[in-house]
């Protein structure tokens, strides 16, 4: 099982940019990006379907993803480097994520939190934060206030940037989380 190969020939089939790490991604993101992840192991290779808040300070991470559900694991060993990626590719739940008209919105973000059920501080000032960029002021204020005395030392220094953020408005939360996407970005490999 050749990485890099797998890698380049997904990238290369699937239209997606990135690859950085096996994060594959569509290239009309906003805010949220979503794709492809090959999470490859001793043993072979998990794969994911991606959902990552650029905003999210902690980085690239599969909190919000999914293994997929047909064939989430391929062996080492099992099938030629080719007929991996045409495996991939074959999955619906990912050829959804491919050929759907955009890539998934703010709105639609914050609604999969809702419906997904929040586990975690970080993940609600996730929800709060997609809330703040939707121009939903009021809501992500209360939300993050309520969330400061739960919160460990990284969680609460994000939170109060954003409140302090906030209450300049919302050009400022969305500068301030613009240097965070670019970074995340980059690290994806999409820059």
């Amino acid at each position: 099982m050749n990485k890099r190969y797998i890698c380049s020939l997904l990238r290369k089939r699937s239209g997606l940019i990135g690859g950085s790490s096996g994060y594959f991604f569509r290239s009309d993101y906003d805010y949220v990006a979503q794709g492809i992840v090959l999470e490859f192991v001793p043993r072979g290779l998990y794969v994911w379907n991606f959902v990552f808040p650029l905003f999210d300070s902690f980085g690239p991470h599969l909190s919000y993803s999914s293994r997929i559900a047909d064939r989430p694991f391929i062996g080492r060993d099992q099938m030629a480097d080719d007929d991996v990626v045409e495996s991939i590719l074959s999955s619906i739940e990912l050829r959804n994520v491919i050929e759907a008209k955009s890539s998934m919105t703010l709105m639609e973000f914050a609604s999969f939190l809702e419906t997904r059920g929040l586990r975690g501080a970080h993940a609600h000032i996730n929800h709060a934060t997609a809330l703040a960029l939707l121009g939903k002021t009021d809501l992500a204020l209360k939300l993050l206030k309520e969330l400061v005395p739960a919160l460990d030392d990284h969680d609460l220094k994000l939170c109060d940037s954003l409140i302090v953020a906030l209450n300049l408005g919302v050009e400022a939360v969305k500068s301030m989380l613009d240097v965070v996407k670019e970074k995340n970005v980059k690290k994806l490999g999409g820059a």
